[in-house]
């Protein structure tokens, strides 16, 4: 096609036709909007080449389209193409070129910048992937309902859920699958909801599925409001928890079943150990009344044997009896002088032998006033105590104990410091263990320190030992202190 002696091709002009042309351009007038739009000052001029410079796309063949569509006599062209304005900024603009027929000479252009339409049309463009996305592939039941309830839109989690139809769906509402109990709360949060005096709620329901199986769910309303505040709808979000509804169920159940269980082992513990102790009591009688009689000094050596066997028995019972109280009963707490009960305790156990050979130590450093549960700090001390008087070393010139008590912030820190056998290094990592004994000639039961250990860490605090074989040890220890007046 010719038209006054050019050759259109099918982008237009020839280049060597655009370079004929293109002197012959010439912008007679502009508004400001327009200086604006590529980022021109007042002193700047603007020319047509000029303007192609700025033009990000083939600025040649826009040109020849728009050329072509002049002489084809076409009254206005219109295009969208980016610039690249004075500050480096990608712009978009919409083009409209109208002209006259009759008068090529003049043709007016109208550029409109649409950049902030184009960003908004991809983002909505991405927020409805991203919906689609979040709602056809979510895990979790999703269900649009409107104002009166009834489902108008749910996705392939919750039909997998409750296997309804998508036409049955709509033709039901949420009381018909929900079961009575829950009508009466869920009506009146949904009724909240459409008054506007909530905006979402919070409810575990109990559903009943198309198979006839129940459902539990927790769920999660929001509600839908116009620019107006009117409600016109709602958004539900259900999390199926039948299984962690049945898990807690048998959980629940099993507990139940520990409890009685614990109950009737504490009741067996403490009527076995009231019948064992008994007779024993009985037989260390019996014992005594032996030696008041003319016996030999041989059978007197006897008794002696025997009544360390049932006192090492009776300390056994005993330790089972405090290990199961430890472990069974809530803390009994009460106000007491600490450094008073570690000399009652020390006390106590001088008819042990060689007992009244150590040269105890008591040392308070504060205020020894302490809340705690006064029998259980009792077990620690009594089998530190005795730990101490048992492992004394009888070849040294002098048996010592010095016991330390402190106060540390809402701690009381107690140290059992001795100069007795030590313990080897093997095994100071084993002494907390249950049934632990550091060698065969042992007279402890194994139970005491582990004993100790539960019962420090019952009262809130931890306990370490320190120790050197054939010097010494140490065993540190810190309980919470209750008392009101001291910073937690």
């Amino acid at each position: 096609m010719k038209r006054d002696g050019y050759e259109l091709g099918p982008d237009g002009f020839s280049q060597e036709e655009m370079q004929q042309l293109m002197p012959h351009i010439e912008i007679l007038t502009y508004n400001r909007q327009f200086r604006e739009l590529f980022g021109f000052d007042e002193s700047q001029i603007i020319t047509a080449k000029r303007l192609f410079t700025f033009i990000k796309d083939d600025w040649k063949k826009l040109f020849g389209q728009e050329l072509v569509a002049m002489y084809n006599d076409r009254s206005s062209f219109e295009a969208e193409f980016e610039i690249i304005d004075a500050g480096s900024q990608t712009r978009h603009i919409y083009l409209s070129v109208n002209y006259s027929p009759e008068d090529y000479d003049k043709v007016v252009y109208g550029l409109l910048d649409i950049t902030d339409l184009r960003v908004s049309i991809e983002a909505l463009r991405d927020s409805e992937t991203r919906y689609r996305t979040m709602f056809e592939g979510n895990q979790l039941g999703v269900i649009y309902a409107n104002r009166m309830t009834s489902v108008i839109r749910f996705n392939p989690a919750f039909q997998q859920m409750f296997g309804f139809s998508s036409q049955e769906m709509n033709e039901l509402n949420e009381n018909d699958i929900l079961y009575p109990e829950y009508h009466e709360e869920s009506d009146r949060l949904f009724g909240l909801l459409r008054q506007g005096q909530i905006r979402s709620f919070q409810m575990e329901k109990k559903y009943k599925r198309k198979d006839g199986s129940d459902l539990f769910a927790n769920t999660t309303v929001t509600g839908l409001f116009d620019n107006r505040d009117n409600y016109y709808g709602s958004v539900t979000i259900l999390e199926d928890v039948t299984q962690k509804m049945a898990n807690q169920i048998f959980i629940e159940r099993q507990n139940d079943e520990l409890k009685k269980i614990n109950t009737e082992l504490d009741q067996f513990v403490y009527s076995a150990a009231h019948d064992l102790r008994s007779p024993i009591a009985n037989v260390i009688g019996l014992m005594d009344l032996i030696r008041q009689e003319k016996i030999s000094d041989r059978a007197r050596e006897y008794l002696d044997l025997q009544e360390k066997s049932l006192s090492r028995l009776d300390e056994f019972i005993s330790s089972i009896v405090n290990y199961s109280k430890n472990s069974r009963l809530e803390l009994n707490l009460s106000n007491f002088d600490l450094r008073e009960m570690i000399e009652d305790s020390i006390a106590q156990h001088q008819h042990i032998p060689h007992a009244g050979n150590m040269k105890v130590k008591v040392v308070t450093e504060g205020e020894c006033e302490l809340k705690s549960d006064k029998d259980r700090l009792n077990v620690v001390i009594n089998n530190l105590v005795s730990n101490a008087i048992r492992y004394m070393d009888c070849n040294k010139e002098e048996q010592k104990l010095e016991v330390v008590c402190r106060p540390v912030e809402d701690l009381c820190e107690v140290t059992f410091r001795d100069n007795g056998v030590g313990i080897e290094k093997e095994d100071l990592e084993k002494i907390f263990e249950l049934f632990y004994r550091a060698n065969h000639s042992s007279e402890g039961t194994g139970i005491g320190l582990y004993l100790v250990k539960e019962t420090v860490e019952k009262l809130g605090g931890t306990i370490h030992v320190d120790s050197e074989f054939r010097k010494g040890t140490e065993f540190k220890f810190t309980v919470k202190n209750y008392n009101d007046r001291v910073t937690s």
